[in-house]
């Protein structure tokens, strides 16, 4: 099935719920919980590009509208009910210069798709319903989400039915 993951400019997709970060601290901004009975498959490989990842298309700015410092790290975690924390599932990126320099829509071109591909530890993320993936922000600054966008590239999705 086909599935669409984002949350942007205050508005959000199925299964996603946002939030604030706590400044200088890897803590979510976005949030996966998918409803009860139903998966979300994150696949770590796309069609575009050269390298390996999980596109995440994006702005992230303040409430200023300002993006947030070039600095700002950005990761995907995840959690299981048996997890006493979020465990960062990804490479994080240690600058958000390619989000700030392009627009989403240039973000998605074959040539500039790599810079905002996330790698996974592993070949696919599973997320059950009983589970929670996140977009994880390290930054100075608290992202505002009714100037953000964050979207997952579609290829990368894929809605299971677990039962």
């Amino acid at each position: 099935m086909s599935l669409s993951l984002y949350a942007a400019l205050g508005g959000s997709s199925k299964y996603i719920s946002t939030e604030m970060n706590i400044p200088d601290q890897l803590t979510p901004v976005l949030s996966i919980n998918p409803k009860d009975g139903v998966g979300v498959l994150i696949r770590n490989a796309v069609e575009m590009g050269n390298k390996a990842g999980v596109p995440i298309y994006g702005k992230f700015r303040d409430a200023d509208g300002n993006p947030l410092p070039a600095d700002t790290r950005v990761a995907i975690g995840y959690q299981a009910p048996t997890d006493e924390s979020i465990q960062v599932v990804s490479d994080p990126k240690s600058t958000i210069a390619s989000y700030i320099k392009n627009s989403v829509s240039d973000q998605q071109d074959d040539r500039k798709v790599d810079a905002v591909k996330h790698q996974l530890k592993g070949s696919k993320l599973e997320v059950r319903d009983i589970d929670e993936a996140y977009i994880l922000v390290d930054s100075s600054a608290q992202i505002d989400h009714t100037q953000s966008e964050i979207y997952f590239e579609e290829a990368a999705l894929a809605e299971v039915d677990l039962e």
